[in-house]
């Protein structure tokens, strides 16, 4: 009762003119620039990088008491969850595992996206936490140092033994796995490897251009191109994808994401993410809507909030340096971005010109949404009713 509680207030508002009666479904937390590794496919730390970051912003961190602030605004809001990430590895915020504590004292879901080689160093934490992403990118120990060439050969080691911990522990677990000509082949290795954790997988693409704004610190293109996949990749990736499914089913392993990648166009790699706007992932919002505005959002570094991670270098709702956060996510500001998210076509608004929807990291999630708001049975014929009443209330 009390998901579906949370899901009918999540979901019922949603409509043009209306706003949210709760905090987000999932906050993200840039928490951390601070990193052990040397990931080859990172931002900030690859061994590609043109410009690495700087040594000021690498040892940066999110400032305790704000965020002891955000997480009061949360709670307050009634807020589900937040996952603590950014441009490094969470488990080094100096302060993390006081923080983590205060999340759960005030009864917020903990998730964490990490890179799995310090949990062993931190047992205590996984009792604090409900979820786990794990940036692995492999399966194996060979594709396993490929994508991390300049880390040391134990990494894969301390990799198993975090796995080990969050298993033992039961704690719900996604493998993520960004498919590159390095990695391509260990697909059923990584699911394998899954299987024996109890975990499940997050299948991505590469992006074939990563925008360098002015003051951005991404991938060299020419560099990071080297390592997309090529139409005969894709082609050998489709032929394998049914026995990927069946060894999964097998193995109780859920794949995401497998299918949205391999229906992209690899033929533009190099090209720039707005040229791919006619691939399935973009043009899904010309026929259905944007719902992340009702369900997430993301703080960065800085203290800026933006409503998802695809336009954070481009839409800016404010900063929780100057207004708190619930201030915020009730702002019209924020209005405004959910009603234009909310139009079908996508393409043309201002969100479209300054996101790259071609690459949009919330498809299986806004799917997910659309189906429980528009599809048949109880919980759709009940978020109909509701809708009114809530929208009513926040109008």
């Amino acid at each position: 009762m009390k998901k579906i509680d949370r899901h009918l207030r999540m979901l019922a508002p949603i409509g043009r003119g209306s706003q949210p009666v709760r905090g987000p479904e999932e906050l993200m937390v840039d928490f951390c620039n601070l990193c052990n590794l040397h990931c080859l496919i990172c931002f900030n730390y690859s061994p590609l990088s043109p410009c690495p970051l700087a040594i000021d912003e690498r040892r940066s961190y999110f400032p305790r008491d704000l965020f002891i602030e955000l997480l009061d605004d949360c709670a307050k809001m009634g807020g589900t969850r937040i996952n603590l990430a950014g441009g490094g590895e969470p488990l080094m915020h100096p302060q993390c595992a006081e923080l983590l504590s205060e999340i759960r004292k005030r009864g917020i879901e903990v998730s964490i996206t990490s890179n799995g080689t310090l949990l062993h160093r931190f047992p205590e934490l996984i009792d604090v936490l409900d979820s786990a992403f794990l940036s692995i990118h492999a399966g194996s120990a060979d594709a396993y140092r490929r994508m991390h060439p300049a880390d040391p050969q134990k990494s894969w080691e301390n990799v198993l033994k975090g796995l080990k911990l969050l298993r033992d522990a039961a704690i719900p677990t996604i493998i993520g796995f960004i498919v590159t000509t390095e990695n391509y082949n260990d697909i059923e290795a990584a699911i394998r490897l899954c299987g024996e954790n109890g975990a499940d997988i997050a299948i991505q693409p590469l992006k074939p251009f990563i925008r360098k704004e002015e003051g951005s610190l991404q991938l060299d293109p020419d560099k990071i191109n080297s390592f997309q996949l090529t139409g005969r990749h894709m082609e050998e990736l489709k032929d394998r994808r049914n026995g990927f499914f069946k060894l999964a089913s097998e193995l109780g392993v859920t794949i995401l994401g497998l299918d949205e990648m391999l229906s992209l166009d690899v033929s533009r790699a190099g090209s720039d993410p707005a040229d791919h706007v006619n691939d399935p992932m973009g043009t899904y919002y010309d026929e259905n809507p944007c719902y992340a505005g009702w369900y997430f959002a993301r703080v960065l570094m800085d203290g800026s909030v933006t409503p998802c991670c695809q336009c954070k270098d481009k839409i800016t709702i404010g900063n929780i340096n100057d207004i708190r956060f619930k201030d915020l996510w009730f702002s019209d500001e924020y209005r405004r971005f959910r009603d234009e998210a909310l139009e079908v076509p996508l393409r043309g608004t201002d969100i479209w010109a300054r996101c790259q929807c071609g690459f949009c990291d919330m498809v299986m999630k806004n799917k997910k949404v659309h189906r429980m708001l528009t599809g048949r049975g109880l919980f759709p014929s009940l978020l109909r009713l509701a809708g009114p009443f809530f929208r009513r209330r926040r109008q």
